[in-house]
């Protein structure tokens, strides 16, 4: 009954407008019951009114909420909301023109990396606005974090009821610097206009922001997880393109991690029907790209697990060979002029040839032999990369060896840390104006799943024993990170005679602040994962030092062999320290990887730059 339906909706928004303003939740929430009601009736132009109305209305209210509010509450209010978005997505998918996408995109931009930017926007102006009184509590709540992060590891003598006052405390102090700082009021309050974005690009540039819904037919909501690309060029209006669900990209690329099967097996070929990568993610956006280059693109979903450059076109081309591609967190960072040209009196910190089973407090330097723990190294076998079988990495000890040559060569002061020295405590003195230019990280890295959803047999999950504190953690960042000297202990359940335990999580890097840091290379595996939540995007590594301040992080997707990773990265250094911007100087890198091992995507493809 669609006319009495209507009427009564009407009649409650005049009620709810009188009680309570247009700004209140349960009047957006009419205004959505609206939008759905005309959408059942086939009124689409009334029911994209008020979706978009509901839209505005929705983003307004955050930049309210967030003024006041700490990290987990933005967090727990975002996913509150989810599916108003999925449902206007469908809806616009289903009823109207593609050809004029502004609407979706502005969704994308909005939705972006919403808590993220947040919590940048809040660190910087503190850290920036002179005022005493917030820099101390700012540094009060980066202690209390930390200190947190330590007991989530080793919480000692530490009871549930001690814990949760900790956490409390810490969430207090968070919502007071949200509350008092005016300047952070202030820039929360800046619109985004996509048209910001158009005038950023040149021509022969491109801007995808790839999307992902759960699709509602109009009828019901139903088990299909689209994926879908907003194409923004310097003189047309965005344009939606359909790529696939996300059933048929699970099927291609399964819970693989041999990356051989992604990137090589499933090229198409006689006799295999299957769909490749390039078909399926890429190709539906071939058509509109004449003519372009150079592409900004921000993943989304399991697009973030995939290494675009080495999308393979055919047996003898990948994506690199086509286009230019840049990965951001949000295309709208492009409306953010900020430099990818690298200062020559850049301070490089690095890190490599660590000593992981000795205990800090030790600081002979002796050659270490490989783990004998039975249980570490049947659950985590020694295959020669870097990650998941914490033995000492000889690669690494080159690695650096090579780069702190290259940069004296061009007079740029190095600070290293090898050995016993590389320790956790000496990462977090770089905290804030200690901060260098380049920090530069060879060592193993790691990325446990989600404990809820672990795919691993039984006869695996025998060993958690060991490191069961990271694996098991309900919080993605406590899952990821990377070792420093004497981890092996920590992960053997051995503790430290220091504050640290040698294993620096995402969650810890989350707590410092590294403004003067334009570049972070995390040599190391699996360092650009973390769990995809939504459109707040990868929690990891790549999230953490986001939030830490930093400009550009080359990461890692899966394990990468260690000779091969110094390789890399002397390749990337050499154009880097020759005057290159970071994006050009990564290109070319991989390009000469490339062209090396041009069957072998493992020893080139698994490098990204995020910026």
């Amino acid at each position: 009954q669609f006319k009495k339906s209507e009427t009564y909706f009407l009649q409650s928004r005049e009620a709810w407008d009188k009680a309570l303003g247009k700004d209140h939740p349960y009047y957006s929430s009419n205004t959505i019951s609206m939008a759905k009601l005309y959408w059942s009736m086939g009124e689409i132009t009334k029911a994209k009114s008020f979706y978009e109305g509901a839209s505005t209305a929705s983003f307004a209210r955050i930049d309210k909420i967030f003024q006041f509010t700490s990290e987990a509450e933005k967090d727990a209010y975002i996913k509150n909301i989810n599916g108003t978005s999925d449902e206007y997505l469908s809806f616009f998918y289903k009823e109207l023109n593609k050809e004029d996408a502004t609407q979706p995109l502005l969704v994308s931009l909005r939705n972006r990396n919403l808590i993220l930017s947040s919590t940048q926007q809040l660190r910087s102006i503190i850290y920036t606005s002179g005022d005493s009184g917030l820099l101390k509590k700012f540094d009060i709540w980066t202690a209390q974090k930390q200190k947190l992060g330590q007991i989530y590891v080793n919480p000692g003598g530490t009871s549930a009821d001690e814990l949760k006052k900790l956490e409390e405390t810490a969430n207090d102090l968070e919502k007071e610097l949200s509350r008092t700082s005016n300047n952070f009021k202030t820039a929360q309050k800046k619109a985004i206009d996509w048209k910001l974005l158009q005038q950023s690009l040149k021509p022969g540039e491109a801007a995808i922001e790839f999307m992902e819904f759960r699709y509602n037919d109009g009828a019901r909501w139903t088990d299909s997880i689209f994926y879908v690309a907003i194409l923004l060029q310097k003189e047309t209006k965005p344009k939606m393109v359909h790529l696939f669900e996300k059933k048929e990209l699970d099927k291609l690329i399964g819970n693989t991690s041999n990356v051989s099967e992604i990137y090589a097996h499933v090229r198409a070929g006689p006799g295999n029907n299957n769909k490749n990568l390039f078909e399926l993610v890429w190709k539906p956006l071939e058509k509109e790209l004449a003519g372009i280059k150079k592409i900004y693109f921000a993943p989304a979903g399991t697009l973030h697990h995939l290494s675009f450059s080495a999308l393979p076109v055919s047996a003898t081309e990948s994506l690199i060979d086509r286009y230019q591609l840049e990965q951001l967190n949000t295309t709208y960072s492009l409306t953010n002029a900020t430099t990818n040209q690298k200062a020559f009196n850049d301070k490089i910190k690095l890190y490599g040839g660590i000593v992981y089973d000795e205990d800090v407090d030790d600081l002979k330097q002796k050659t270490p032999a490989p783990l004998n723990n039975y249980q570490t190294n049947l659950a985590l076998p020694t295959d020669g990369t870097r990650g998941k079988n914490w033995t000492y990495l000889p690669g690494t000890q080159k690695e650096i060896a090579a780069i702190k040559r290259l940069a004296e060569g061009k007079k740029i002061k190095v600070d290293l840390s090898e050995g016993t020295r590389a320790t956790e405590e000496s990462i977090k003195l770089l905290n804030g104006k200690s901060s260098p230019g380049i920090l530069h990280i060879a060592t193993h890295g790691f990325f446990f799943p989600d404990p809820k959803e672990d795919k691993r047999s039984e006869f695996q999950k025998g060993f958690d024993k060991s490191g069961a504190a990271f694996k098991q953690s309900d919080n993605p960042l406590m899952r990821s990170g990377l070792l420093f000297a004497g981890a092996n202990n920590t992960w053997q359940g051995k503790p430290l005679a220091r504050n640290e335990d040698g294993f620096l999580t995402a969650f810890e890097v989350a707590s410092l602040y590294l403004p003067n840091t334009k570049l972070v290379v995390l040599s190391a595996c699996e360092t650009a994962l973390g769990d995809v939540q939504g459109s707040e995007g990868v929690y990891g590594l790549q999230r953490s030092f986001k939030m830490a301040g930093v400009q550009h992080l080359i990461m890692s997707l899966w394990k990468v062999p260690d000779n091969e990773t110094a390789e890399f990265m002397e390749e990337f250094y050499k154009s880097y320290f020759a005057g290159k911007a970071v994006n050009l100087a990564f290109k070319e890198s991989q390009t000469v990887m490339k062209n090396k091992y041009k069957d072998e995507p493992v020893k080139w493809a698994a490098w990204i730059l995020i910026k």
